[in-house]
């Protein structure tokens, strides 16, 4: 699904979201992105997000950290 048509598919007044998504880049390469929010729809035709996007490039690459006990 395209995140135009994720985000489009926010109806509710207001709506928590979870979006993951791949970006291709000017040099192709690939970011991992994460945008954590919330939706607000007051209509059909105002629609707003609030929230954070965050780059996982890095942590979706980094080995898992393991603690020993």
């Amino acid at each position: 699904m395209s995140m135009a048509t994720r985000l489009a598919s926010c109806t509710r007044p207001l709506e928590k979201l979870t979006l993951d998504f791949r970006v291709l880049g000017a040099r192709g390469e690939v970011r991992r992105l994460t945008l954590w929010g919330e939706a607000h729809a007051n209509d059909a035709r105002e629609q707003r997000i609030i929230g954070v996007l965050v780059d996982m490039t890095r942590r979706a690459l980094a080995p898992p950290s393991h603690v020993a006990a």
